[in-house]
Order: C-alpha cells, then structure tokens, then sequence
C-alpha cells in the first residue's frame, strides 16, 4: 500500500510538472504605439506613420493576426491562415490587397543578440533582422507564447524566420532605415478569448500586388 501510494505520489508530481512547463497560448490583443524620427532633419519624416499610423490595435488567436490602425491610410491589415495571404485595406478603398505570403519578399537575415528590455512588466529577449531596407531589433518576452507552426508557410516579411526564433509576438520593434528610425512599442495587453468574427474577411473584391 504504501508503494502504491509513492508511485502516485511521483506520478502526480511529474504531471504537476509537465503543466506547469507548459504556457498557455497567448490569445487576446495589444495595444501598440508608433513614432518615427527622421535621421535627416532636413528630410522630414512621416512616411511610415501616414500609412500605418501611429497607432494599432494587434488581434491574436491561433495563428490568425488582425491589425486595426489608427491615424494613418490603411484600416486594417489581417493574415488570412487559410489562404495564406497577407491581406489589408485602406479607408478609402473598397478593394481588399493582398501579398502571397508563400512568396519570399526580402529575405532577413536573422539572429539573436544580447539586448533586453522589461516592457509592461515583461521580460524581454532580442533578435535582429537585417534586409536591403535595413536593420530591426525585435523584443518578445517567452511568457506570451505564440506557436511558430501557425506561421511555417507565412515567407512574406520573413515572419516565418522572426516565428522561429521567437515563439512569441513582438512587444517592440525599432525599425532602422536609410531615412528614419521607427519605434512601435506595446502599451497594453490583454488575455482574452476572441471571437472568430474578428477575422472573417468582408466581402470585397481581391487584388493581389506580388
């Protein structure tokens, strides 16, 4: 009797074990904030952020993403997993754009670097991603975790690579380019469960631009 019980004991304390080692999905939204700073003074800046914004709003559930923006030309940006395409929309179009994603659009060179950062709490680790455009250093924190096997086909922007190495979204990215340095940081998250609603496409005409 009393080595049955210690076997169950073990036995329970390896499953207490497992559970805990395996973090939750991150499904819910963040919050981002955008500023981008020219490097010429004389340049002007803004070219980024009349586009996108200076602000958005990330929705995340299993391998689905939706970008509403704010502030800028597009409305919103969304990864159609089933399709694999990159799709958005601007405000004053009634055209839905899209990217295949199975096509490479300037593969990044990818690694890992020593920087950190904390960012509402949460400890973050760094990657580096270097392209013809130009240099991003990408801060994730492993506590959101966001499985790469969603993205395995997703070539485009190579967020397939930036997948691998983080297993996370993003949280910041400080994006360097020949003109001006971009800044997108995250100002809150929120777990929650989503309804899939959020990521039905409307019923609009297509246009692809790769």
């Amino acid at each position: 009797m009393r080595s049955y019980t210690l076997h169950l004991f073990f036995y329970l304390l390896i499953v207490a074990h497992s559970a805990m080692g395996q973090r939750k999905e991150f499904e819910g939204t963040i919050e981002f904030s955008t500023k981008e700073v020219a490097k010429d003074t004389l340049a002007g800046t803004g070219a980024y952020t009349s586009t996108f914004g200076t602000s958005y709003t990330t929705y995340l559930k299993k391998g689905s993403y939706k970008q509403v923006l704010e502030h800028g030309t597009l409305e919103w940006i969304m990864y159609d997993k089933y399709a694999n395409r990159y799709c958005f929309k601007a405000h004053d179009r009634d055209t839905i754009y899209f990217l295949d994603c199975s096509k490479e659009t300037g593969r990044s060179a990818i690694g890992r670097i020593d920087a950190q950062a904390t960012i509402l709490g949460y400890k973050c680790r760094a990657i580096e991603m270097k392209d013809e455009e130009g240099t991003q250093t990408v801060f994730y924190s492993p506590k959101l975790r966001m499985s790469k096997k969603y993205f395995t086909r997703h070539k485009c922007m190579s967020f397939d690579l930036m997948s691998e190495y983080c297993n996370a979204p993003y949280l910041k990215i400080i994006a360097e380019t020949g003109s001006s340095t971009i800044i997108t940081e995250a100002k809150k998250v929120t777990r929650k469960k989503l309804d899939d609603n959020i990521f039905a496409l409307p019923d609009l005409p297509y246009k692809q631009l790769n």
